[in-house]
C-alpha cells in the first residue's frame, strides 16, 4: 500500500506493508492490524476510537489519525490534519488530502480505495462506485494570462518574435458534383489545423483521440 498526496519532505513513509497479528482463518477478528512503512512509520487500527493512528518515521514525534472502518483497511481518500509535519509546518491550514491505495501507476485510485485502469479515468463512463473517476476531468488548463485573440508566439535566441507553425491537411470525404464545362467540382471535406500553444496545458488525455473532446467552455 502507498500514500498519495504527501510532499517529498514528509516525516511519514509513503510505502507500507499490511501486517495483522493474531489473524484467524475466519477473518481479522481481534487481530491487531498494522501498516508498517519502509523507514518505521506505522498506521495502527484503534478499534476503541474507530481510528487508524499514524506515527511518523525515524522516531519523530508527529502523529495523525484517519477515521475509517476496520473493513475498509483505511483505503481511500481522507482529509488528515498534520500539525508538525514538514508538509504543513509553514502553512496556516494543516489539513492535507491523502489517498491510501494499493493501485499501481497504471491504475486510478477511486476515493473509496478501489482501482480502475487508468484508461477508464475520464472516459465518460462511471467505473468507480463513488464516481470519482469522472470527477475533475477537465482537459484543458488555461494560464490566467491567456488571451484567445492573440496567436501563440515565441522568442528565438536573438529575442526575435516568431509565430507558431500551423500544419494544415485536407481530407476529401465525398465528391458532390463535377462540371467539366465550367471546370468546377464540388466536394465535402475535413480540414485539420494543428499547432502548438505553450500557454495551454492538456491533461487526462487518452490514447484514443476520439475521447479527447474539449467542452465548449474549454
Amino acid at each position: 500500500m502507498h500514500i498519495d498526496g504527501l510532499c517529498r519532505e514528509t516525516l511519514f513513509d509513503t510505502e507500507y506493508a499490511l501486517i495483522n497479528i493474531g489473524h484467524t482463518s475466519g477473518g481479522y477478528g481481534d487481530a491487531q492490524i498494522i501498516y508498517i512503512g519502509r523507514f518505521g512509520s506505522t498506521i495502527v487500527l484503534d478499534r476503541g476510537n474507530g481510528r487508524w493512528l499514524m506515527s511518523s518515521k525515524w522516531g519523530a514525534t508527529v502523529n495523525a489519525s484517519i477515521i475509517a472502518t476496520q473493513e475498509s483497511l483505511a483505503l481511500g481518500t481522507h482529509m488528515i490534519e498534520f500539525e508538525n509535519d514538514e508538509c504543513t509546518k509553514k502553512l496556516t491550514n494543516k489539513q492535507v488530502t491523502i489517498t491510501l491505495t494499493h493501485c499501481t501507476l497504471q491504475e486510478f485510485p477511486c476515493k473509496d480505495g478501489h482501482c480502475v485502469p487508468m484508461e477508464k479515468r475520464c472516459n465518460g463512463v462511471i467505473n468507480c462506485g463513488d464516481k470519482s473517476d469522472e470527477l475533475g476531468c477537465e482537459t484543458v488548463i488555461i494560464d490566467s494570462t491567456y488571451i484567445s485573440d492573440y496567436p501563440p508566439i515565441s522568442e528565438n535566441e536573438q529575442d526575435e518574435i516568431t509565430k507558431a507553425d500551423v500544419n494544415i491537411s485536407v481530407d476529401i470525404l465525398n465528391i458532390l458534383s463535377i462540371s467539366e464545362k465550367d471546370s468546377v467540382f464540388e466536394v465535402s471535406f475535413k480540414l485539420d489545423q494543428k499547432w502548438f500553444d505553450g500557454r495551454v496545458v492538456f491533461h487526462n488525455l487518452k490514447n484514443d483521440s476520439d475521447i479527447n473532446t474539449i467542452t465548449t467552455h474549454e
